[in-house]
């Protein structure tokens, strides 16, 4: 499960993304719906974003193997490549994926840069 990365103006920067890596709500107000109010509604999502991301305990080893450090790190996910860790996010979530698991989307799940 994943939630929304907010700036500290409270414009989503992170969270919910599509297979190219992009965010799917990116640039719009922490309260912004968009159309048919699709920014504030769990849905399933392709992947998330790792700053925001809660993991199952099952699948904590796969994410020490793919992010290079343990699921409780917290202030890992905060640093190196931006790029990169947006790249291992996709790929972890897409992993998942295929072991049968849904990717969660909750926008009620907020982290603030």
């Amino acid at each position: 499960m994943g939630g929304r990365v907010l700036s500290r103006t409270h414009k989503i920067v992170g969270g919910m993304m599509n297979a190219q890596g992009q965010t799917v709500y990116e640039g719009r107000n922490e309260d912004d719906g968009g159309p048919r109010n699709r920014a504030l509604t769990v849905q399933d999502a392709y992947a998330v974003d790792v700053r925001c991301m809660q993991v199952r305990a099952e699948l904590r080893s796969l994410f020490s193997e793919i992010f290079g450090f343990a699921y409780g790190d917290a202030r890992a996910r905060w640093e190196g490549d931006p790029q990169e860790l947006r790249q291992k996010s996709i790929t972890f979530c897409r992993t998942v994926r295929e072991m049968g698991y849904l990717i969660v989307w909750d926008p009620a799940y907020i982290a603030v840069l």
